[in-house]
């Protein structure tokens, strides 16, 4: 529930959770097939507190955030989101473009055809802004 939700908000790059060995126990992209995260190799691994990194990937800036997740004190994994700046910068057009490069990969992807209607209907309030 946790990943739909977050996947809900049209910034969000993705959303998972892997348990402490980084075995995928939920996600974003529900086409994926469950095994190891797979995060760049570039980004610092989780240790005990929130961890804020950033990193350029397909040309757009990703905010990634992880989260130690811990049950009684005992850590039984992670949250990991990805935010995409395109979509909060008010630059609807390139993240459109972006949510279809997603959908040539994964046609099924309910998240980027959602996405790709809001950023429509913020570029189409925007031209309407401009207009006046």
């Amino acid at each position: 529930m946790l990943v739909k939700d977050a996947m809900k908000d049209p910034d969000v790059a993705y959303a998972f959770v892997a348990d402490t060995d980084g075995k995928i126990l939920a996600q974003s992209d529900a086409s994926a097939t469950e095994g190891p995260m797979n995060r760049p190799k570039d980004l610092a691994p989780l240790k005990d507190e929130l961890l804020i990194q950033t990193y350029v990937s397909a040309g757009r800036r990703v905010i990634d955030f992880a989260v130690p997740l811990v049950y009684s004190r005992v850590p039984v994994g992670a949250l990991y989101l990805g935010f995409s700046r395109l979509y909060r910068e008010e630059k609807p057009a390139e993240a459109i473009t972006e949510w279809r490069a997603v959908l040539e990969l994964e046609p099924e992807h309910a998240s980027a055809r959602r996405n790709i209607d809001q950023a429509e209907r913020l570029l189409k309030a925007l031209e309407e802004r401009r207009k006046k």
